[in-house]
């Protein structure tokens, strides 16, 4: 266990009967760090954070704040705050009301609450609001009424669960970075749980990807992006793209061929199947914005030739979007240039766009 760890989460075990939803999760947290557990639905993500808040009980592990073990303590007995994907905003109090609740649950003195929402309201943009129905607010608004709740209690973690969830897209996208810009500016250690990607790789420090019940990467955005330790954390960071061809050592790097797809030589690619590996067939990731198209040409070293045909073509901006059919195989790819339906190209992968990862065949991981 980390000494100066805010958080530390070891061994943790929950099951809902006789399915398991977390399996053995460890992880720690130091202060004013902002943590993102990103998976898709069903990972345990959510289940983590409750576990953590004290919503719900493990059969097996520890959580630890600040080196007290809370594992069996209520949620109003943790140093926690919660930011529900509802916000659960009491709708017959007002914004001063809502704001209020947890500090008199808490006994803090009238002056001292007094105080303190003012301080909340100011920081979130909320002044003059104070008496104002939530009912009678924006989502936007809302969202910081429930966030200021959370942060009324000065709690030594914070936990937010989706709460960006339910706003629109470009209120979203601008609350990503105003939550993370307040939150870093007051210090706050923070646990928030997404499936999306982009809003957590903008908004967190590290991210702990989830699948099954585990934690199967945890690391700086970059890291997971640039660096995936598998086929699903690669596919899941966007590199969704996945051809699977035969794999042969050379004395400076990789030969990667197919059927209709000439041998190319790759001296460097991300992933775990690299020179030295037993990895005959291999899966490779790549993504729509990292390839490129070309009408005609010889491959060259370091990039891996796909030759196939545009079935569409689309323009959603900035650049346009081709589906090209290689083989039985078909594949999203972005590009600037313009290139027509029906047109063989091909798409051409540099070395720094590649993801391989040993080739599991369907019925054998079945």
């Amino acid at each position: 266990m980390a000494t100066d760890a805010i958080l530390s989460v070891r061994d943790l075990s929950v099951a809902y009967g006789q399915t398991r939803i977390l399996d053995g999760i460890s992880l720690d947290l130091e202060q004013g760090e902002f943590l993102a557990l990103l998976g898709r639905s069903g990972c345990g993500k959510t289940t983590l954070l409750r576990t953590i808040g004290g919503f719900m009980r493990p059969e097996h592990g520890q959580v630890r704040i600040d080196g007290v073990d809370v594992t069996r303590l209520s949620p109003e007995a943790r140093p926690t705050a919660m930011v529900f994907q509802s916000y659960a905003l009491w709708p017959h109090m007002t914004v001063f009301g809502n704001i209020a609740y947890g500090l008199k649950l808490r006994g803090v003195p009238k002056p001292e609450i007094t105080r303190r929402i003012d301080e909340v309201l100011a920081l979130l943009r909320l002044d003059g609001l104070a008496d104002r129905k939530v009912t009678a607010l924006s989502g936007g608004q809302r969202q910081r009424v429930a966030l200021g709740r959370a942060l009324a209690v000065a709690p030594r973690l914070l936990l937010l669960d989706e709460p960006l969830s339910n706003l629109d897209a470009r209120i979203r996208l601008d609350l990503r970075h105003e939550i993370r810009d307040l939150l870093k500016r007051l210090g706050v250690t923070a646990v928030h749980v997404t499936h999306d990607r982009e809003e957590a790789m903008v908004m967190a420090d590290r991210l702990a990807l989830m699948n099954g019940g585990q934690i199967v990467q945890q690391g700086a955005p970059a890291e997971l992006y640039d660096r995936p330790a598998s086929s699903f954390v690669a596919d899941f960071m966007g590199a969704s793209n996945i051809i699977t061809l035969d794999v042969r050592h050379a004395d400076d790097g990789l030969i990667v061929e197919g059927p209709g797809i000439a041998p190319a030589r790759i001296s460097a690619a991300a992933g775990s199947c690299t020179v030295g590996d037993n990895c005959a067939r291999a899966d490779i990731h790549f993504r729509s914005a990292q390839a490129r198209i070309e009408a005609s040409g010889a491959a060259v070293d370091d990039e891996l030739s796909l030759p196939g045909v545009i079935l569409q073509a689309t323009y959603p901006g900035d650049s346009y979007r081709y589906a090209v059919q290689v083989g039985h195989d078909r594949f999203l790819v972005d590009d600037i240039r313009k290139f027509s339906e029906g047109e063989a190209v091909r798409i051409v992968l540099p070395a720094g766009a590649i993801h391989l990862f040993p080739h599991v065949d369907a019925q054998s991981a079945a």
